[in-house]
């Protein structure tokens, strides 16, 4: 009798759901579709790691998220737009490092072929939520 519980898990739908992830990333990458859309792909990724057990917390990715806006919001109203941009797009790809290092780094409990496709979908979330703040404070404040 198998006593571990992470091995009775659904394969079938735990890669269907970080292939779905992936999907929601991609349409929240869209400005103006982000909100939702990078909900969706927040909440499959909590599930897909609930059941893989594997240790993925987007506490940092949210907090750096929002010191990044201040930045933005302060380099727009110094800087102007094109500044406030680049940080923005440095901020982007700086959260785009850390998920490929956890990524790289992390093992999950249970064998998962999409799990790259979960990580590319919560990045692509994070980067449309991001532009889509951001560019709403820099018009906000510009």
């Amino acid at each position: 009798m198998n006593t571990n519980a992470v091995q009775d898990i659904d394969r079938i739908r735990v890669i269907r759901r970080s292939m779905r992830c992936f999907v929601f990333g991609i349409i929240a990458a869209i400005p103006g579709l982000s909100l939702s859309m990078s909900i969706l792909a927040f909440r499959l990724q909590r599930q897909i790691a609930e059941e893989t057990a594997e240790p993925f917390y987007l506490f940092p990715l949210h907090v750096v998220s929002l010191i990044g806006l201040a930045f933005v919001g302060l380099l727009a109203k110094v800087g102007g737009m094109v500044g406030a941009l680049e940080i923005a797009v440095i901020i982007v790809l700086w959260q785009g490092g850390g998920l490929l290092v956890r990524y790289r780094r992390g093992t999950p409990g249970e064998w998962n072929p999409a799990r790259h496709l979960m990580y590319w979908g919560v990045w692509l979330a994070t980067v449309g939520l991001f532009m889509t703040l951001a560019f709403l404070l820099i018009l906000i404040i510009v």
